[in-house]
């Protein structure tokens, strides 16, 4: 058929992505919630057929949960069936038309008609999708077959020839007595000439028969006929993305539901572009398809003026072919079953071919042939997705799950927004200019931006000290040498992410010496001819230090100058403080309160906040966690995963700065063992019904054939000590306290403050941590409880006495009120009474180890 015939569509019907459901209920009291939640929610427009309500009081029933489950913004429209005369009589017949808010079908009004032959059968429903105006029939014909004929030649057909068509319904009858029936007979067939000529008057055609020319499918209860259909216009039906499809085992629901979905080739999102798959690279042509672009584009290297255009053209050339090539091998694989399925479609079209014991004989062999190659490939197909399971069961556990709710149908749009000045704006044009004002607004105006030359004046002093050496300048400017692509490729692991030229590791290994070639001089050119970095890029989360007020107050006006400088914006409503000093009355608003912590890098923090209210706040998330993923994790190897990637990791992260506890470790392990036996997520809950696994065996390593789960409590301390080691390294091992790292100054200076004026946080590393001195040190204010739990872990895991080798020099020990004088340790308890004001006065002085007394 020409295109000619058919006008041009608008540009609206042609971007639907259009999701369309018919559904014969049999009775739609019984089966409305799963349709409305699970069918009507995920779909643009639902037909109903048989809704046979008894009364016009469920009728309303029905449209009260539909206006509730779409916010009153979804429409319902109902052709009543015919209701009995007698209460105990079923009804008959009845339709309803669904369309969700996000259908792109606006102003739907239905049709009303007062044919009786069509009452409680027909429902007609106009809507408008752009310029175009769509028809939505919803049919339920007769099941007398003498009554059929009739009732199609009664259905509309006078409608302008620009109206388009969509009709779902129970037609009871078949189109094809060969493919849309078991055992063809003349009830089945009834009425289909009636039918056929209203679908020729209004262009209508089968969509699922014109994509599936010889699969055989049934939709009837018993399934032996396909008696339910969706039909569209035929300039519908040429849009290569609607495709037709059955949806069966419908609870409720003895008929198979039509659909027509969107599938999209061009817009297929998580795939990401046609990768060659490895068994086609197997093949000797594709290795020849390869060196041949590869050594024409070498040939031809000293003349391209572009060498990344020439790089992108070839790299494009070999995907084409290699795609042309997969295409070939694919048609070659689909051949014989394609000449079977010909072969039978011209034997169906003999008359009389079920007469012939011949020809019956022969496409009973042909079928037994097709059977055999689907079988061959099913097999295939199933051995490749064992492999590609067991390989991606390694990486990652997404195989073991399964969204708890359909998709929905599109994303929520924004229904209003406040703007500048406080208004709050509906329509579109209002929305967008908002949104466009409040993201223009994060950077400064261009004719304000300064010029390069003076942010580089700006930022040249802050850098000075952390410039890159002159070695290190001439490292970072080397070539890249094509032994280095070449060991690159050599060493990389199959199905690995690809490189910058998105092609698979697979395609490189097959030619490394001439991809390293190519490597080097598209990585040289580019290096040598353009700018690597082109611009300035500017954290939108920062965290900086100060030393006390004065420091502050010149570190926002640094940032304030750089944003001045750069064209960036300052949110100073989000600025926030935290100190554990007195502060001058200018900075409160910015001050963070104990009562209001904020999260810095993930952790909760404010000032003397308590292990416990940073643990509930940790712990309500995982948990939270957890009721979420115990809905989309099926299997006990997808709940370990979980746990292992997901849940705890976060969770450690954030309790690696909260002292370890028992009773809340313990309630970390009730909720890890409610969350893999599928029970409700309550860990003060002790009690539980039968598990199938028991505790040890979960807790225990996976080499003795345990889950790899970790008691809580372990590897909490675990976490503690990480940080231990961590912390005391930091401002242990730097010579000076200038060269101490700027995280841990904060911790730094607190301990300093704290210990004052007994020496320096370095010299509270070699006390000893069972002394009455240091067990009163703990108790200090200004000692938060997670600086006192890092501590009694350190003076559990240092490895001497006092924390330095036995062969350092005695009069480097820190005096502290004498409790550490040489041979007096065992004295202190009589004598620290008389000695500790005289030690407080010499170490006021600076006097707090031997050889200041030496010197």
């Amino acid at each position: 058929m020409s295109h000619d015939h058919f006008p041009a569509l608008p540009s609206e019907l042609v971007d639907w992505d259009p999701q369309i459901i018919s559904l014969n209920t049999n009775g739609f009291s019984n089966s409305h919630r799963y349709i409305l939640q699970k069918l009507s929610s995920t779909h643009d427009v639902t037909f109903v057929q048989e809704t046979r309500f008894r009364a016009p009081s469920l009728q309303d029933k029905v449209s009260y949960h539909w206006q509730r489950l779409t916010n009153h913004d979804g429409v319902v429209f109902f052709e009543p069936p015919l209701y009995p005369l007698e209460p105990t009589s079923p009804a008959t017949g009845g339709l309803a038309t669904l369309l969700h808010p996000h259908s792109p079908l606006k102003n739907a009004v239905d049709i009303p008609h007062d044919n009786p032959i069509l009452r409680g059968r027909y429902l007609q429903v106009r809507c408008v999708l752009g310029p175009a105006t769509i028809v939505l029939h919803n049919v339920y014909a007769p099941i007398s077959w003498s009554e059929r004929a009739r009732f199609f030649d009664e259905l509309p057909r006078d409608f302008p020839p620009h109206f388009l068509h969509i009709v779902g319904g129970d037609f009871n009858c078949t189109l094809n007595k060969d493919l849309d029936s078991l055992n063809p007979s003349a009830a089945t067939m009834a009425g289909t000439d009636a039918l056929l000529t209203w679908m020729r008057d209004l262009s209508i055609v089968d969509l699922f028969r014109q994509q599936n020319p010889l699969r055989k499918t049934f939709t009837s209860p018993k399934l032996i006929n396909r008696l339910d259909y969706i039909f569209c216009s035929s300039s519908l039906a040429r849009l290569a993305h609607w495709k037709a499809a059955h949806l069966p085992h419908i609870p409720h629901a003895d008929h198979v539901a039509c659909r027509i979905i969107a599938q999209r080739q061009t817009t297929r999102h998580g795939s990401g572009s046609w990768k060659a798959p490895p068994w086609l690279l197997r093949l000797p042509r594709a290795a020849t398809i390869i060196h041949g672009c590869l050594d024409r584009f070498l040939a031809k290297s000293n003349g391209f003026h572009n060498v990344g255009k020439a790089y992108d053209i070839l790299v494009t050339d070999i995907r084409q072919q290699l795609k042309l090539f997969h295409d070939e091998q694919l048609d070659k694989q689909r051949l014989p079953l394609k000449k079977l399925a010909l072969e039978i479609a011209a034997l169906l079209q003999v008359p009389n071919m079920r007469q012939d014991p011949v020809l019956v004989d022969r496409v009973r062999d042909l079928q037994q042939q097709i059977r055999h190659l689907h079988d061959q490939q099913k097999k295939f197909l199933q051995e490749q997705a064992f492999q590609l399971h067991l390989y991606k069961a390694e990486r990652s556990s997404r195989f073991h799950f399964s969204s708890p709710i359909p998709t929905p149908l599109r994303k929520t749009v924004f229904k209003e927004l406040e703007d500048a000045n406080g208004n709050l704006v509906s329509d579109q044009t209002g929305v967008s200019n908002t949104l466009v004002d409040y993201y223009s607004d994060l950077f400064a105006a261009p004719e304000l931006r300064a010029s390069d030359d003076d942010l580089s004046a700006f930022l040249g002093p802050l850098t000075r000290d952390t410039q890159l050496s002159v070695q290190a300048q001439q490292e970072l400017a080397a070539p890249l040498l094509a032994n280095e692509f070449y060991h690159a490729i050599r060493h990389s692991s199959s199905n690995s992410a690809p490189g910058p030229n998105a092609l698979p590791f697979e395609v490189l290994k097959l030619a490394p010496h001439k991809w390293s070639l190519v490597l080097e001089l598209v990585f040289t050119k580019q290096l040598h001819a353009n700018r690597v970095h082109t611009g300035s890029f500017f954290a939108d989360d920062s965290q900086l230090y100060a030393v006390n007020e004065k420091s502050l107050h010149r570190q926002l006006a640094l940032v304030q100058g750089f944003c001045d400088k750069s064209g960036f914006r300052l949110n100073v409503d989000k600025t926030q403080v935290l100190t554990y000093c007195q502060a001058s009355p200018c900075l409160a608003p910015l001050l963070v309160a104990t009562d209001s912590p904020t999260k810095a890098l993930g952790i909760l923090v404010a000032p003397h906040l308590t292990p416990k209210a940073r643990f509930s706040y940790v712990f309500d998330k995982f948990i939270a966690r957890l009721a979420l993923w115990c809905y989309k994790a099926r299997t006990l190897a997808g709940k370990v995963a979980i746990l292992h990637s997901i849940c705890l990791p976060v969770m450690w992260y954030q309790l690696s700065f909260v002292p370890a506890d028992k009773a809340c470790a313990k309630l970390i392990d009730n909720a890890m063992l409610q969350f893999l036996h599928g029970e409700d997520i309550n860990p003060s809950n002790n009690t539980h019904g039968l598990r199938l696994i028991k505790k040890d065996l979960v807790f225990m390593s996976k080499h003795t054939g345990g889950l790899g789960l970790h008691h809580a409590l372990k590897l909490w301390q675990q976490h503690n000590r990480a940080v231990m080691i961590r912390c005391v390294k930091a401002f242990a091992v730097p010579s000076s306290k200038s060269a101490i790292p700027s995280w841990i100054t904060p911790g730094y200076a607190l301990l300093e403050k704290a210990f004052h004026p007994w020496g320096s946080p370095r010299d509270l590393l070699l006390a000893q941590g069972t002394s009455p001195f240091m067990k009163q040190f703990m108790k200090h204010p200004g000692i938060t409880p997670m600086w006192t739990s890092l501590l009694s872990e350190w003076f559990t895991s240092r490895w001497t006495m006092f924390g330095f080798p036995s062969n350092a020099p005695s009069w480097t020990v820190p005096l502290w009120h004498n409790a550490f004088l040489p041979g007096l340790e065992n004295l202190y308890d009589h004598c620290s009474a008389s000695s500790q004001p005289q030690a407080r006065t010499l170490a006021s002085l600076g006097l707090t180890q031997v050889s200041h007394f030496l010197t």
